[in-house]
């Protein structure tokens, strides 16, 4: 486990949760009346990040 890797593999989720953040930012502000865009979003980027977590090897290999 090396501490690159490590670092790698926590700041990928945080910037998939950035870009979510941005995309629900910009379909509220282009489209108030319609929010279960946002919220599909959110939650395909929420299932992806805890698939990710769950199938990772212990090992982060």
């Amino acid at each position: 486990m090396s501490a690159p890797m490590t670092i790698f593999d926590t700041m990928l989720p945080i910037l998939f949760l950035a870009l979510a953040a941005m995309v629900m930012l910009m379909s509220g502000v282009f489209s108030r009346r319609d929010h279960s865009f946002a919220i599909t979003g959110a939650a395909i980027v929420l299932f992806a990040i805890t698939a990710r977590l769950m199938f990772a090897a212990p090992d982060g290999t």
